[in-house]
């Protein structure tokens, strides 16, 4: 350092929302600064940035989308991209969405303050919630929480142009890739933001049991869940292993997970939001005995769910128009187990005129929805 020399500190008070929401901004520097600083230079801290970010989201109680549209907030903050080839945009973005459902509290390896930063993160997403709820932010929470990104990442010194290509993964997380991207006209030999080197070499834990013990923790605590005997289904039925194709964390994060796309790559099929189906369960009621007619098989999820319910002298019917659904549905269902103290509820996999019927301890199935409608309702 060659010099130095005093100066006014002037808080972006407007931009963090207002004055009680610039207090949450200072805790969250001085939370983050002394280890953000000390690894400036580090090749690992956009990730760890997005782990942060990805925490306060959460705590904030924003959905899928709604993280979507913070990102893209950042990304109006930063130059445009242009996107490498499919291949690799498709590794990207799945790297990007591991990185955004990963419990940055379980990484593997961690340095010193990891987790008072987690901590600090994850309690200013909550209290920026409330304070949205109760009408104290002068700007929209995502809106807010977009601008601590763009001060998450430069107190990281993250180049500007990895947070263009981090801000355009994340959108795409969310929305897809279904628009052209833009690309650089009027700055002689810019820098491109590219995503060749998105790491996901900081781990966190992949339990299985973990994640779904935490996901039924949260809707717990949002009110998705109430019922005692849903909490025990949504505990014993293994999300996972009714989308083997998906990542774990894919599976107990709150989105809906593609399973089948028609010819043009048209997403036709879906397992929905785990918040979802919670909410359509506490609303059916189902109990013991009782008989359930579902319309859209697709994984066998949602019949594992309710066969769960109505054993162990209940019957649930999946039913679809498509014969691959039907039969994934059914292998499904077959592979799936609870405790040999349940007695299982007996399922049909109902396709056309033909009905399978399989003792089971699960009842599954999705339902079919087009992109835009996976969290706002299903058909």
């Amino acid at each position: 350092m060659a010099d130095w020399g005093g100066g006014l500190y002037e808080p972006e008070t407007e931009a963090f929302g207002g004055p009680e929401s610039m207090a949450i901004a200072h805790e969250v520097f001085c939370a983050d600064s002394p280890a953000a600083l000390a690894q400036t230079g580090s090749p690992l801290a956009k990730e760890r940035g997005i782990l942060l970010l990805s925490t306060m989201n959460r705590a904030a109680g924003l959905d899928p989308f709604e993280i979507g549209d913070v990102w893209a907030k950042l990304a109006n903050h930063r130059p445009p991209i242009d996107p490498s080839d499919a291949a690799r945009r498709a590794a990207a973005v799945t790297a990007m969405r591991r990185l955004m459902n990963a419990d940055a509290a379980q990484r593997e390896t961690t340095e010193p303050g990891w987790a008072d930063r987690v901590a600090a993160f994850e309690d200013a997403g909550r209290r920026l919630a409330r304070f949205a709820t109760g009408g104290h932010l002068r700007r929209g929470l995502r809106a807010v929480l977009a601008h601590h990104a763009i001060f998450a990442f430069n107190r990281a010194a993250v180049p500007v142009a990895e947070q263009a290509a981090t801000a355009w993964l994340g959108r795409h997380v969310a929305f897809g890739d279904d628009e052209p991207a833009t690309v650089f006209t009027s700055r002689s030999a810019p820098v491109i933001p590219t995503f060749e080197k998105m790491e996901t070499t900081i781990t966190a834990t992949v339990d299985p049991t973990e994640l779904r013990e935490a996901m039924v923790a949260g809707f717990t605590d949002s009110g998705h869940l109430r019922t005692p005997a849903i909490i025990e289904a949504f505990r014993e039925i293994e999300r996972h292993r009714f989308i083997p194709e998906a990542d774990v964390e894919a599976a107990y994060a709150d989105d809906a997970v593609s399973v089948k796309h028609d010819e043009t790559d048209e997403m036709i099929s879906c397992i929905s939001a785990p918040s979802i189906v919670a909410t359509q369960l506490e609303q059916l009621g189902a109990q013991p005995g009782h008989k359930v007619l579902e319309a859209g098989a697709a994984t066998g999820y949602n019949a594992a769910l309710l066969g769960r319910l109505v054993a162990p002298t209940g019957h649930v019917w999946t039913v679809d128009v498509d014969e691959d659904l039907v039969n994934s549905a059914q292998k499904n269902l077959a592979a799936a187990s609870l405790p040999a103290s349940h007695e299982p509820a007996e399922i049909s996999t109902v396709s056309g005129r033909t009905a399978t019927s399989s003792k089971s301890s699960q009842v599954g199935g999705t339902f079919r929805a087009k992109r835009a409608a996976t969290r706002a309702g299903q058909a």
